[in-house]
């Protein structure tokens, strides 16, 4: 997976872009790619941020808290 764009390099794409630059001109002047500058603009027009999105990686825990804690209590003697 390439890393995430740079703060500058988004703000560089919503300048173009509210400046009136076609896609394939920034992907030449930036030298990233079109799905790059797609996805930076729809975010921008969507959600009004250019911030990245937090990488959530890695499988979900199978329990909560709640029941972690009910599961431990429960293997060290103390019943609830």
């Amino acid at each position: 997976m390439a890393n995430s764009l740079s703060q500058e390099m988004r703000e560089a794409i919503i300048y173009h872009k509210k400046n009136g630059a076609k896609n394939k001109e920034i992907v030449k002047w930036l030298r990233i790619s079109e799905a790059s500058v797609k996805r930076i603009w729809k975010l921008y027009r969507e959600e009004n941020t250019i911030a990245p999105k937090p990488l959530n990686r890695g499988r979900k825990p199978a329990f909560c808290d709640t029941k972690l804690n009910k599961i431990n209590k429960k293997a060290s003697g103390h019943n609830t």
